[in-house]
């Protein structure tokens, strides 16, 4: 036997050059240099000018390219993120793994959902982020969570603490948290402290992330930049993307809104470098379009997918930790629309290698909820994961010379050893999706996907108990929500 290469076949995806990628990193630098970027937050002003940077009139700050390339080089290029256990879950930044780190998440701040026992679209209930965060905790390529909605029975004051407390007490799964301002984002972090035992045990193995956003076009508000900096302070990781809409906070054109995205993101990367040098941060981002015939912001558009697969481009070009999206949709229903774009959606964010793909599971541009989907969505990242990250292996064994010259012409492979050795492995097998003959399809009552997801759902929740937190931490997390 001829001694033949070993190696895994895997789709990747080449979307610039090195050139191309300081092309736009350069023209954001410009922007930050000339235009300036409107910094809302004294402290963090101070801290600009702490290290040089220029304030112009009206809250401008200007930035030199140096400023900027020194906190690139200061931001950490892998960051670990922890479960609730302390182990081991995520690993970000460090470029393009070919997908083997992009994670799947939820998203946040949902207004209707979808009941999950009678089906009618309502508000967002608390009990809505509990049964999120115990379905999400069951399914394996689910691999961290947001809080999916805003609880419309909770006074608004309480809105994010509830969030968290549903969240942290009904997986064990990494969390991604939401906040109104800088004091509030303190606030959950003391909350996850009490549940690992203390705030060097968040910073040493960190199994919360804080989330907050600039205001488009080149602004950072006072509340965005307080998370931010709050978190810098207290050891916690923050993403910080932009989620302007080309054609209304951003240009039309899709390098337009890259650079803008680039400039916006690389100047809270100064602001929280400056802060906390070596702290970690997710950066990138995805922007889709402003609809100029029914005024939404498209999520499944192309346009996200382009600018998604350029900014991650830019950001593992330098190692950076990235966020993107996951499989979202426009439809208002579980329907053959949303089952197109959630599996666009899923495919692109693993060839892009994004790091933490969140908003798996939106409907209604991000407007509404329904735990079906969030189900669907792990059947199509299984897939997915198993196509680009699986990959085919190819060696000795796998070209399988002597199974073919053993069985020879005419033969057959169903009762080999060869077969039984590797179909476990080698073949995927779906948990939900139809494979049965038309026949037998019918004798099993002709069941879709949607009435087959129905029923894997209402088995989680009535099934699924996650790991529960020690009766006085819950205690004292229920004291700090309701203070």
């Amino acid at each position: 036997m001829k001694g033949y290469p070993e190696f895994t076949i895997r789709p990747t995806l080449q979307v610039m050059s090195t050139v191309q990628v300081e092309s736009f990193v350069a023209a954001a630098m410009e922007i930050l240099e000339t235009t300036g970027i409107k910094v809302m937050h004294p402290v963090a002003i101070e801290l600009l000018e702490r290290i040089g940077a220029k304030r112009a009139k009206g809250g401008l700050v200007r930035l030199k390219p140096r400023l900027v390339e020194a906190a690139i080089a200061s931001a950490p290029k892998h960051l670990v993120i922890y479960d609730r256990n302390g182990e081991p879950a995520l690993t970000l930044g460090g470029g393009h793994w070919g997908g083997a780190n992009t994670y799947f998440g939820t998203g946040s701040d949902l207004k209707w959902t979808y009941d999950p026992i009678t089906g009618k679209l309502r508000t967002t209930l608390a009990q809505d982020i509990a049964d999120m965060a115990r379905v999400v905790d069951s399914l394996p390529d689910m691999d961290f969570i947001m809080s999916y909605g805003i609880p419309s029975d909770v006074p608004a004051q309480r809105v994010y603490r509830t969030e968290f407390f549903q969240m942290v007490a009904n997986s064990t799964k990494p969390i991604v948290f939401t906040s109104d301002n800088g004091p509030e984002a303190r606030l959950i972090v003391e909350m996850a402290a009490t549940v690992v035992g203390g705030l060097d045990r968040v910073r040493e193995r960190p199994f919360v992330l804080a989330y907050s956003q600039p205001t488009s076009p080149l602004q950072h508000s006072q509340d965005a930049l307080g998370k931010l900096l709050a978190c810098a302070e207290l050891g916690v990781p923050v993403c910080y993307p932009p989620g302007m809409m080309p054609g209304a906070t951003a240009p039309c054109t899709m390098a337009g809104a890259i650079t803008q995205s680039l400039a916006e993101a690389l100047s809270a990367l100064v602001i929280h470098q400056a802060k906390c040098p070596g702290g970690g941060i997710v950066l990138c981002g995805a922007h889709g379009c402003f609809d100029m015939r029914t005024s939404i912001n498209v999520y499944a558009a192309p346009e996200r997918l382009m600018t998604q697969a350029a900014l991650a481009a830019v950001y593992q070009h330098y190692g950076l930790p990235t966020w993107g999206f996951g499989g979202c949709t426009d439809a208002q229903v579980m329907d053959e629309q949303a089952g197109a774009e959630f599996g666009l959606l899923s495919l692109w964010a693993v060839l892009t290698g994004i790091n933490l793909a969140h908003d798996t599971g939106y409907l209604g541009s991000g407007m509404i909820g329904d735990l079906r989907a969030i189900v669907h969505n792990n059947e199509i990242n299984s897939y997915v994961r198993h196509l680009l990250v699986r990959g085919v292996p190819v060696n000795d064994d796998t070209r399988a010379l002597s199974a073919i010259a053993d069985v020879g012409p005419g033969g057959q492979f169903l009762d080999k050893d060869h077969t039984f050795n590797h179909f476990r492995r080698e073949l995927w097998f779906p948990g939900l999706s139809n494979r049965l003959s038309l026949t037998a399809w019918q004798s099993a009552g002709s069941p879709t996907m949607g009435l087959r997801l129905g029923e894997k759902l209402r088995e989680i929740l009535g099934t699924h108990q996650p790991v529960p937190l020690d009766g006085k931490v819950a205690e004292r997390l229920r004291a700090i929500v309701e203070a």
